[in-house]
């Protein structure tokens, strides 16, 4: 995506953001899932991003890493 389309898709959804009502209209159980980084009170509540039991922020986060390790490690010859 270019610069003036990204900022033209951000002028579109400068009013969206993921807040307490708008999980609360989702299906139980719902959770906060995000590849990071995430703009904390601009994207998502900050109380959202915090909340241990609805928040996979960092998990995700972490999973995302192992698949480009495979891959590196299968490029340079090496087994997994």
């Amino acid at each position: 995506m270019g610069k003036e389309a990204e900022i033209k898709n951000a002028e579109r959804f400068k009013d969206w953001k993921y807040t307490r009502k708008r999980h609360r209209g989702l299906a139980k159980p719902g959770y906060l899932m995000h590849v990071m980084p995430i703009d904390r009170g601009n994207e998502a509540d900050v109380e959202l991003c915090d909340d241990p039991e609805l928040a996979w922020l960092y998990d995700q986060a972490e999973n995302r890493l192992h698949a480009p390790k495979a891959v590196l490690a299968l490029t340079m010859g090496g087994r997994l």
